[in-house]
């Protein structure tokens, strides 16, 4: 039995790392649904400059969100959420941060507190059973003067099956 053990471990490393790391993985056992995300935090890096003289901070790629509802008849949506981001006591709205996904264009967030929906069962017929993966890019641009921080935000990621 104990021989057993570490081979088991490694195979869950090898195949549900966010297990491991940092909480990244979520399953809810009454709907047989689990979502997985690739990493607990995005980084914008550093500003580069814009073409009308703004700057701008852009993570392509940052974020995968792998999902799957397994339950027959089920729907599902995934959605983002959160506040705005801080840096002592000043604010950028969230809603100046944009997303797309790896296919689409960039749109605004939703204000702090308003749900973004980024894919639900509708948008793929025939195919909700499916393993679904969702590559986001964030990208950030100030067109005014802001001051200087590291500026921090929390969004939460949640998968709903009903």
């Amino acid at each position: 039995m104990w021989k057993k053990v570490p081979v088991l471990l490694i195979i869950v490393v090898l195949f549900f790392p966010g297990l491991i790391f940092a909480g990244t993985w979520d399953y809810y056992p009454e709907h047989n649904a689990w979502l997985l995300l690739s990493t607990g935090e995005v980084n914008l890096g550093l500003p580069a400059p814009g073409p009308s003289g703004d700057d701008y901070w852009e993570a392509r790629n940052a974020l995968l969100i792998i999902f799957q509802c397994l339950k027959r008849g089920r729907r599902w949506q995934v959605s983002l959420n959160g506040g705005d981001f801080v840096a002592g006591n000043h604010a950028i709205k969230r809603h100046r941060m944009e997303w797309r996904t790896a296919s689409g264009s960039y749109q605004s967030l939703k204000p702090a507190g308003h749900e973004l929906v980024l894919a639900q069962s509708g948008d793929y017929p025939g195919s909700e059973l499916n393993l679904h993966l969702l590559l986001l890019s964030f990208r950030l641009s100030l067109a005014q003067w802001e001051p200087a921080g590291e500026y921090a935000g929390e969004m939460r990621v949640t998968l709903f099956c009903w």
